[in-house]
C-alpha cells in the first residue's frame, strides 16, 4: 500500500475513477446497489437490528464484504452484538486521558502518519500483545 506524508492533501479522486475501483475491487455494481442495500436492510428488520438501518452505514458493511451477503450479515451481526452488549467500546475516548497513553506506550493502538494514496488515514489496534 502506498502511503503519502500527511501533510500532502489529497484532492478530490473522479467520481468515474472511484466507480472504476468499486467495480473493480469491491464487486459493486452501481446499478444494483440500492437492491442490496434493500435486501441487508429487510434481513436487519427481520432480525430485529434497529440501531443501525441507514443507507451510508449499509453501504460501508456491504463493501468491507466486497457485496457478500452472508459475510455483510455475519459482520453486521457481529457489530450490532458487539454494540448492544459492550457500548463502552463505543464511547468517545480522550486521546490525552491515561488510559490512552497506556493502549499507544504498550502498542495496542497506534495511528500511522502517512495516509494512503486516497487520503485514507490508518490506525492500527492489536486487541492482545
Amino acid at each position: 500500500m502506498d502511503a503519502t506524508p500527511v501533510e500532502e492533501p489529497i484532492g478530490q479522486i473522479p467520481e468515474e475513477q472511484l466507480q472504476k475501483v468499486a467495480a473493480e475491487q469491491l464487486n459493486e455494481n452501481i446499478e444494483e446497489r440500492n437492491e442490496h442495500i434493500k435486501t441487508i436492510k429487510k434481513w436487519l428488520e427481520d432480525n430485529n437490528y434497529t440501531k443501525l438501518n441507514d443507507y451510508r452505514s449499509i453501504l460501508m458493511f456491504l463493501r468491507v464484504s466486497k457485496f457478500d451477503h452472508e459475510k455483510t450479515k455475519k459482520r453486521l451481526a457481529s457489530y450490532l452484538d458487539l454494540l448492544q452488549n459492550s457500548p463502552y467500546f463505543f464511547e468517545w475516548i480522550d486521546p490525552r486521558s491515561p488510559n490512552m497513553d497506556y493502549l499507544i506506550d504498550s502498542g495496542v493502538y497506534a495511528t500511522i502518519q502517512y495516509n494512503t494514496m486516497t487520503g485514507t488515514k490508518i490506525s492500527i489496534y492489536r486487541p492482545s500483545i
